[in-house]
């Protein structure tokens, strides 16, 4: 028995159609990189907030703000089944430093102002149109001029014996010539500048006292008295004394004032 030959159908080749699907959207970046991407705008937004706040509320001196730097290794995915590597961040400290005040105002200190004292008036007090009694004398002058002349004089020094050092300054008797002018008189000895000097001077009163002032250099140590714990004062060192005088008519006398006796006689020439 022959056997016959099979034979199937053959089908035409398959054509392929147009899908009525709609196109696939564009793929988004995968979530790891977001994440990256977030982390990156975070930190960016964290370091102006900490300007600003140093900026407007910070000191006038340094302020130090760690700010993290993103220093972001980023493995770019491929089409291997390799894992992603993400660098972690590693914070930078950024020191950033306040500018200080260019100018620097003082509240003004208000200056001290004193208390208030008394207040002193100064009431000046009129002149008188009286004229005095002192002017009108002096204006006169009749007693002045009635001792106006040249005058002898006499000055007798007596010894003197000290009481504390024992010491005795011999006496001595000194003649001289003096002129009254106008009620003043004037009279010296010797030469002026050298030892054994003196002169005396002074004015003579409307009743005919005066206080006659002496002074002058000194001479021999063997008249002078104790002077500065030293027996005799030293030859050339200078003295004085006053001497209360009487004027009347054309004579005059005194005495020295102190504790040595001293007399002076005046006779009008």
């Amino acid at each position: 028995m022959r056997s016959r030959p099979f034979s199937a159908p053959i089908s035409p080749p398959a054509t392929s159609t147009p899908s009525a699907l709609p196109t696939p959207p564009a793929a988004r970046p995968p979530p790891k990189r977001r994440l990256i991407i977030g982390a990156i705008l975070g930190g960016a937004l964290i370091i102006a907030l900490a300007i600003l706040g140093a900026i407007r509320f910070g000191g006038s001196g340094a302020t130090a703000v760690v700010t993290p730097t993103p220093s972001v290794a980023i493995a770019i995915p491929t089409a291997s089944s390799r894992p992603v590597v993400v660098a972690t961040p590693t914070p930078t400290p950024v020191a950033l430093t306040t500018p200080p005040p260019l100018v620097a105002i003082a509240p003004p200190i208000p200056a001290p102002t004193a208390s208030p004292g008394p207040v002193v008036v100064v009431i000046p007090t009129p002149a008188s149109t009286v004229p005095s009694p002192t002017v009108e004398a002096t204006e006169e002058e009749p007693a002045n001029k009635t001792f106006d002349g040249v005058w002898s004089v006499t000055l007798n020094i007596h010894d003197y014996k000290d009481p504390g050092t024992g010491a005795i300054a011999q006496g001595y008797v000194s003649y001289f010539a003096a002129k009254v002018k106008n009620g003043v008189l004037h009279g010296e000895l010797g030469t002026r500048g050298a030892a054994a000097f003196f002169e005396i001077n002074g004015k003579i009163d409307a009743d005919g006292t005066a206080i006659l002032h002496l002074n002058g250099l000194r001479g021999s140590e063997k008249y002078n008295m104790a002077v500065g714990g030293e027996s005799h004062g030293r030859s050339g060192t200078p003295y004085a004394f006053d001497l209360a005088t009487q004027f009347k008519g054309r004579r005059g006398t005194g005495k020295r004032i102190g504790p040595r006796v001293g007399i002076i006689d005046f006779v009008k020439d």
